[in-house]
């Protein structure tokens, strides 16, 4: 197996450890589909590379926790003709315990790779922070996220000191409904070295799409 396809079944296998086991538990559990633009951003604007692309995602929500996993795969063209198309996959999961009403705290996973290898750097990180979400009705809510990366592994080598990660969503549905419609936006900085050269990388990404209420 690759080490793209590594890194992607690692996150899947892990999600799935830490979904299952609280399903048992959870006042609901929740599915859905997304479609995605991404930007990703390496070393200079002019390196810049758009695109869309489809996902999954799934949210397990319990008595003042919640775990949640999402797969995203991406096509994304450079700014310019000078660069090269890749498709990029991605992984996130996340837990959260709230510890004062909806203010929860936060750990995460996330890892993006790139096909073909090496065109882009595949990314690895490790994020701490807080989530705060926002009732807005029976049926609706909005949440906000800030973290800290504190970990990160890049596959051309180099290293990052703590990153930036942040985030903003909503869900909203008809009351009484178990599906509702998501938007979900979420933007990663890491200063990345290499050899004492600064080549940073930004990544973003506007998810929009539908989830569905298991029970």
């Amino acid at each position: 197996m690759s080490r793209r396809a590594s890194r992607v079944a690692g996150v899947l296998i892990g999600a799935a450890l830490v979904l299952a086991p609280g399903a048992v538990r959870a006042q609901s559990v929740l599915v859905g589909v997304v479609g995605s633009s991404t930007t990703l951003n390496e070393f200079r604007d002019d390196e810049r590379r758009t695109g869309v692309g489809v996902g999954v995602e799934a949210r397990v929500v319990g008595n003042g926790w919640e775990v949640e996993a999402g797969f995203d795969r991406a096509s994304l063209s450079p700014s310019d003709d000078s660069g090269e198309s890749v498709t990029v996959t991605s992984g996130f999961s996340a837990a959260r315990w709230s510890f004062w009403r909806t203010l929860a705290a936060e750990v995460g996973f996330s890892n993006r790779s790139a096909d073909p290898e090496f065109a882009v750097q595949d990314v690895a990180a490790l994020s701490v922070g807080v989530h705060y979400t926002s009732r807005l009705g029976a049926n609706a809510d909005v949440w906000v996220r800030g973290a800290l990366l504190p970990w990160s592994s890049f596959s051309g080598g180099g290293e990052a000191g703590p990153g930036l990660g942040v985030g903003l969503g909503v869900r909203i549905g008809a009351r009484g409904s178990r599906l509702r419609g998501t938007a979900r936006y979420t933007f990663e900085r890491l200063d990345r070295t290499v050899l004492g050269v600064d080549v940073p990388l930004q990544f973003d990404r506007l998810r929009l799409g539908l989830e569905y209420a298991i029970f």
